[in-house]
């Protein structure tokens, strides 16, 4: 027959493995396999102070930053 000490170190073994699974899937995530992907950003948002405006011509320092950038 089991002893109370016995019961209790059981059960409390038992309550750990559980709280230590369930801890284990908040931080590894597995990816869902069938999930879709989200659709990748081509460049900042609308509104983004950082967004080129198409009716403003570049700068002649920024046609020469374009043109470094290109080189590489």
């Amino acid at each position: 027959m089991a002893t109370p000490r016995y019961v209790m170190a059981a059960a409390l073994v038992s309550w750990l493995c559980q709280a230590l699974a369930g801890m284990a899937g908040l931080w590894f995530a597995v990816p869902d396999p069938f999930a879709e992907e989200p659709p990748q950003p081509s460049g900042p948002p609308p509104g983004h102070p950082e967004r080129l405006c198409a009716d403003v011509p570049l700068s002649r320092t920024e046609l020469a930053l374009q043109r470094q950038l290109r080189r590489k």
